[in-house]
């Protein structure tokens, strides 16, 4: 039965493998128009957030230490 599952894996990441590079190549031959204002906007809050998230991961330690 593992090796059935795996196969059936494989096939559905290939098709959907396929899907995207059909969407890609639709994309290329004819554009949509994106609001790249609003993107960058959000795309730099999330930047800004996972900056700072990393800092506190970074400043605080990992469990709290006792002294033995």
């Amino acid at each position: 039965m593992g090796d059935l599952a795996g196969f059936a894996f494989a096939m559905l990441l290939g098709l959907i493998a396929l899907a995207i590079n059909v969407e890609s190549v639709l994309r290329l031959v004819q554009p949509i128009n994106r609001a790249f204002g609003a993107a960058t906007i959000i795309a730099a809050v999330g930047f800004a957030v996972n900056i700072a998230r990393a800092v506190g991961l970074a400043t605080t330690p990992a469990w709290p230490r006792s002294s033995p």
